[in-house]
C-alpha cells in the first residue's frame, strides 16, 4: 500500500521587499509545524520520501516536521511543487521509487488544495489552511498506478484541532 502526506506550508511572514521564494515562516507557523510533527511522531509516522517546493517557507516546514519525526533522510527540493500545479504534484507522486512506502509533500494553495480535491474527488473546492496535512492511502502496487480511483482519504489534520488538543 502507498502513502502520501500532501501538507500546505506553514504560517507565513509577508516581509517588505522579499520576494515570495524567500517568505519565512511566522512564529505561530513554526510552532505549528512542530506541533503537527509531533502528532505525526507519536503516531509513527515516519515517511520514506519528502519532497518540498523550493520557497523557503515550504523549506522550513519540511525541515521542521523531518526533525519531529526523526527523519534521516535528506528533503527533496523540486520546483514542479512552487511552479506547477496538481497535474505537476500528481506526476511527482506517480514518479516516486516503488521502494518507498510512504512520502510528504510540501507546497502552497492553491495547488495543494486542488490535489486533495482530485484525490478525494469533490465536487466543491475544499481550501487547506495553513500546516494542513492530508493523508491519503492507494491500494496500488506501484506509485505509478496511484490514482483518485485507488486512493482513500485516511485523515486529514489541520492546525486548529491540533492548537485546541495541546492547550
Amino acid at each position: 500500500m502507498k502513502t502520501f502526506v500532501i501538507c500546505r506550508h506553514a504560517k507565513a511572514d509577508y516581509p517588505a521587499n522579499t520576494p515570495d521564494t524567500e517568505r519565512p515562516l511566522k512564529e505561530r507557523g513554526h510552532r505549528d509545524a512542530a506541533r503537527l510533527g509531533g502528532l505525526l511522531c507519536a503516531h509513527d509516522f515516519l515517511p520514506d520520501v519528502m519532497l518540498s517546493s523550493p520557497a523557503l517557507r515550504a523549506r522550513a516546514t519540511a525541515e521542521i516536521v523531518s526533525e519531529e519525526v526523526a527523519f534521516k533522510g535528506r528533503v527533496h527540493i523540486k520546483d514542479e511543487i512552487y511552479y506547477g500545479g496538481a497535474v505537476e504534484v500528481v506526476s511527482l507522486i506517480q514518479g516516486l521509487p516503488d521502494t518507498a512506502e510512504s512520502a510528504m509533500i510540501f507546497g502552497h494553495n492553491p495547488t495543494v488544495s486542488e490535489v486533495v480535491r482530485l484525490y478525494i474527488q469533490a465536487q466543491n473546492f475544499y481550501d487547506m489552511p495553513t500546516s494542513a496535512m492530508a493523508c491519503f492511502e492507494s491500494r496500488a502496487a506501484s506509485w505509478a498506478q496511484v490514482s483518485p480511483y485507488n486512493t482513500t482519504l485516511r485523515w486529514l489534520l489541520v492546525p486548529r484541532l491540533a492548537r485546541k488538543d495541546s492547550e
